[in-house]
């Protein structure tokens, strides 16, 4: 997998997830800090997260950032629990 498809599968797995939890793209960023279009802009394939925020992402979601990538969970956040 290259960096572009891992990138892709990145963005797309944050939706995956942020819709799962039934919470909005502006709710997530700004509860996590950031501006209220922080997450769409990650959704949307414009941006990536730094490390840092993509910690705070994980936190958000309940999950480690194992979890995050392990793309076989489909919500990981409600195995977890």
């Amino acid at each position: 997998m290259d960096s572009f498809e891992m990138e892709r599968r990145f963005q797309d797995r944050l939706s995956q997830l942020r819709s799962e939890m039934k919470v909005s793209a502006r709710e997530m960023s700004l509860t996590i800090g950031q501006s209220s279009g922080y997450i769409n802009h990650i959704e949307n394939h414009t941006s990536l997260p730094s490390l840092r925020s993509f910690f705070y992402i994980c936190e958000f979601l309940k999950i480690s950032p194992k979890d995050f990538f392990d793309f076989e969970k489909k919500v990981p956040f409600l195995q977890n629990e």
